[in-house]
């Protein structure tokens, strides 16, 4: 606390405490202490790795999944709560920021996160920025994000619960990467309470289907958008079921597009798509690979809530 206190009153509303940029006084220490919780935090998974829960209180609190640099993962029956950074650097315009994501995947293949349950317990508190302006500070990065070459990532039957910047598919608009080289499969997925990327895509092929995205009075995050379709994504999205506690069901930019086909979806989004953000395809984007089945948007919620996230499936030894 007494750091957090120096810290935050050493800050301005201008800080960038990143790489570059007007940094506080107390920036080196800040990394120092980040960098040493950061790996005290990870488990770092080794290639050819199935780590399946056997009861429904099986998982992690307040660590981080890291599946980088490897291959053949399965995470599967698992609670993972709390990647939680007491270090946030403040970010100009954004507040307070984490790094650990509570599973990160990054230059990874053939990865299967299957019947977790993913996000908060704790959530968002704010800060006096240089004594005076207030700003969020808050403790969680991603819940699970993908990032570099990774292929061949599948989420499925997984419920995210409680959180902001939820999916990040696609770290920056500078990656040296194809959408056909980075591929993801997102489906039957119940997205709880999130305030935004959901996922957010840049620069990935990305199939997701008869996933249920909805918020109610509960949530602890206002919600900016469900699916952010960025620069050079490939989406092709199908019979998702976004709720009427959603603002935007599609967001973007609106010079660094993407395109996105929808086929199928009940959308009660309250705002509907961002006009001018997304380039929408009239016609499939890409040849789904792999052979799958799709139930009816409306049939989505019930079902989805009844068999996702962990604990829903018997697991035996």
């Amino acid at each position: 606390d007494e750091f957090k206190k120096a810290y935050v009153a050493a800050c301005s509303l201008t800080t960038n405490d990143q790489s570059k940029g007007p940094q506080s006084s107390l920036y080196s220490t800040l990394r120092e202490l980040e960098n040493a919780y950061y790996s005290a935090i990870t488990l770092q998974l080794k290639s050819n790795t199935v780590l399946i829960g056997l009861t429904n209180e099986s998982g992690f609190v307040g660590g981080m999944v890291s599946i980088t640099n490897v291959s053949n993962v399965i995470l599967r029956n698992l609670t993972i709560l709390n990647a939680y950074d007491p270090f946030p650097h403040h970010e100009s315009g954004d507040g307070y920021n984490a790094d650990p994501d509570n599973v990160h995947i990054e230059i990874a293949k053939n990865v299967w996160v299957d019947h977790c349950t993913l996000g908060d317990t704790i959530g968002v508190s704010h800060v006096l920025t240089g004594g005076k302006d207030d700003e969020k500070w808050q403790t969680f990065d991603g819940v699970c994000d993908i990032k570099g070459a990774s292929n061949n990532i599948t989420v499925s039957y997984c419920k995210f619960m409680n959180h902001d910047k939820t999916m990040l598919i696609g770290a920056s608009d500078s990656e040296s990467i194809s959408p056909e080289a980075r591929r993801v499969t997102i489906h039957h997925n119940y997205f709880y309470n999130c305030g935004q990327r959901i996922p957010m895509v840049r620069l990935t092929t990305v199939h997701t289907y008869n996933n249920y995205i909805d918020m109610d009075k509960t949530a602890t995050y206002k919600n900016n958008y469900a699916l952010g379709v960025r620069y050079n994504a490939l989406v092709q999205s199908e019979n998702n079921y976004f709720g009427s506690g959603i603002s935007y069901s599609y967001s973007g930019h609106t010079s660094k597009q993407g395109t996105v086909y929808v086929i199928g979806d009940l959308d009660k989004s309250s705002s509907g798509r961002k006009s001018g953000q997304v380039s929408f395809s009239k016609s499939a984007l890409f040849t789904i690979p792999y052979a799958y089945a799709t139930i009816s948007a409306k049939e989505v919620p019930d079902y989805v809530k009844a068999n996702a996230g962990a604990g829903v499936i018997p697991v035996t030894q």
